[in-house]
């Protein structure tokens, strides 16, 4: 069995020592930058499966670095924000460019259990697609092609991360089903955590506004107060 590649990226060693410590003992490998730029070096270099990436380096920050990562099409490598930084503004950032946002202090265990989480989410997305019958899914305007890991809304492709897509999988897929936030952050990162309810808000979030991108768009997510959300399956006819 290959074992999965993380690239772990700090500008502390010794933050990199422990994390590669705990890593390593739940089976991967462990590639190692200290700066922005030997970050995406190693990225191009390695194609890690994951990358765990501090905010602040010497060099460019952690959003650069998944700025010079899309521009080279490396933006389906899921990405885990590792930083002290806990202003909102900064936390909703990191989760719009990546797919988990932690905070320092942190816990080595609660980290290797998220990267955990994601590459499972990543390895179950992949075979679903693979093994799935149905090639497209189309409501209204909207069409997923599944195999492709692709979303457009007449004829306009929508760039989701991959979180956002295996969000909206879930809730299309589940249309006649209201998913709490609990619900939706522990189906989707495989986890529970303390921000589950605001990391899922900013996702929803960042997908209506990417699939309303028109004047006219329909609404594809619904908010059902009090209870959670669901996807509007009026549009689909059923």
């Amino acid at each position: 069995m290959t074992l999965a590649n993380i690239l772990v990226v700090d500008d502390e060693t010794e933050i990199i020592d422990i994390i590669e410590l705990y890593l390593n003992k739940a089976g991967y490998q462990v590639f190692r930058a200290t700066t922005g730029e030997m970050a995406v070096n190693l990225a191009v270099d390695k194609q890690p499966d994951l990358i765990v990436l501090d905010i602040v380096l010497p060099d460019i920050s952690g959003f650069q670095v998944t700025a010079k990562l899309a521009d080279l099409g490396l933006n389906d490598i899921p990405v885990i924000f590792l930083s002290c930084r806990n202003e909102e503004e900064t936390i909703v950032q990191g989760l719009h460019l990546g797919d988990d946002y932690v905070t320092k202090p942190f816990s080595p265990s609660e980290l290797t259990a998220r990267v955990e989480a994601r590459l499972r989410r990543k390895q179950a997305t992949a075979s679903s697609s693979a093994a799935g019958n149905q090639q497209q899914l189309c409501f209204a305007d909207l069409v997923i092609d599944l195999p492709a890991h692709s979303v457009r809304i007449r004829n306009t492709e929508v760039p989701l991360s991959t979180t956002e897509f295996k969000l909206l999988c879930l809730l299309v897929q589940n249309r006649h089903r209201v998913f709490s936030s609990e619900q939706l952050y522990e189906l989707v990162w495989h986890t529970q955590g303390l921000d589950d309810v605001r990391t899922v808000m900013v996702h929803i979030s960042n997908l209506r506004r990417k699939l309303e991108i028109f004047p006219d768009s329909k609404e594809y997510i619904l908010t059902v107060r009090g209870a959670g959300y669901r996807f509007n399956h009026a549009l689909s006819g059923s």
